[in-house]
């Protein structure tokens, strides 16, 4: 594989690492993480980034779940990530802000992600490309850009590496039914 973040490393996760959103600027210009980038080279400089809302609260209002876009970084100082350009979605529980980020059930949890930018991608046939796992707050998301060939004879997949699925009920036996999964709108999809 070659990238735009060769002989980089990050302590904090590989190529597409993430951390939680805590907050946005008013103005849209920076978020807020939950933690700061344990090393230099997790966020710098022309990093392309993804900002997603991964899960939170649903209601008829709030049509925040699932907005995504990407983003340049102009810098990172402690837990502030700033952008060259004023991201434009709204990750808040509300329609229109960003208020009621977190990690917990009853927020809204939105991730920044790094997007790796490769150059030419190759997954073996005994290589497999996946994200992070989703751990309830963040991962779970495959996204990468390759300018040149992407030539896969593996696999690339985020199979079982997402929402939590559905409990089997035993009911009568007939091994039918299950216990709702997890959704955008949290645990058993409701």
């Amino acid at each position: 594989t070659q990238n735009s973040i060769s002989g980089r490393s990050c302590a904090d996760g590989g190529d597409a690492v993430n951390y939680n959103v805590s907050s946005f600027a008013a103005d849209g210009t920076y978020a807020d993480l939950t933690i700061a980038p344990s090393t230099p080279s997790c966020l710098t400089a022309n990093d392309e980034i993804l900002l997603i809302n991964l899960e939170g609260s649903w209601t008829s209002t709030n049509p925040n779940l699932g907005n995504w876009e990407t983003l340049r970084i102009s810098s990172v100082v402690g837990t502030r990530v700033y952008f060259k350009t004023a991201k434009t979605k709204y990750y808040g529980s509300g329609a229109t802000d960003d208020s009621g980020l977190g990690t917990t059930n009853g927020t809204q949890r939105v991730m920044l992600q790094r997007v790796p930018n490769y150059t030419n991608i190759t997954v073996t046939s005994t290589g497999s490309f996946v994200p992070a796992a989703f751990n309830g707050a963040k991962g779970g998301v495959m996204f990468f850009r390759a300018t040149g060939a992407v030539s896969v004879a593996g696999t690339i997949h985020a199979s079982g590496l997402g929402y939590i699925g559905g409990e089997r009920r035993l009911g009568d036996g007939d091994g039918t039914g299950a216990n709702g999964g997890e959704a955008f709108c949290g645990v058993g999809g409701a």
